[in-house]
């Protein structure tokens, strides 16, 4: 979906992180399979579930494939902004990063300097 919106929008994806970030996946099947489970039994009830395939999933690798599925254009955030969204704020975007990160520069240089 989120591939559809910046088709729509006519923008950049801009994703946080960078493209070596481990991501958890699941194949469509085996996660029918895993709600049928728990939505056939009696015994399944106040049980938490984790399912996840065994693929070695990236940020990158997934990105790859919905910029050609949508033929949009993709960049990443990186880490240094990531942490400052991470480490600021729980609802923190990048560009509020991008915006704490330019008071703390000028902080930095004026040290520097002093």
């Amino acid at each position: 979906m989120v591939g559809a919106v910046y088709k729509h929008m006519g923008e950049v994806m801009k994703l946080l992180w960078d493209k070596d970030l481990r991501l958890n996946t699941v194949d469509v099947t085996d996660l029918c399979r895993a709600i049928w489970f728990v939505a056939t039994r009696d015994d399944t009830n106040g049980q938490v579930y984790n399912v996840v395939d065994d693929g070695d999933s990236t940020q990158g690798s997934i990105t790859e494939l919905v910029s050609d599925i949508f033929n949009i254009s993709h960049d990443y955030w990186g880490n240094t902004l990531s942490l400052i969204c991470k480490v600021g704020s729980t609802t923190c975007s990048p560009v509020e990063a991008i915006l704490r990160v330019k008071p703390i520069s000028s902080q930095a240089v004026r040290r520097v300097h002093s």
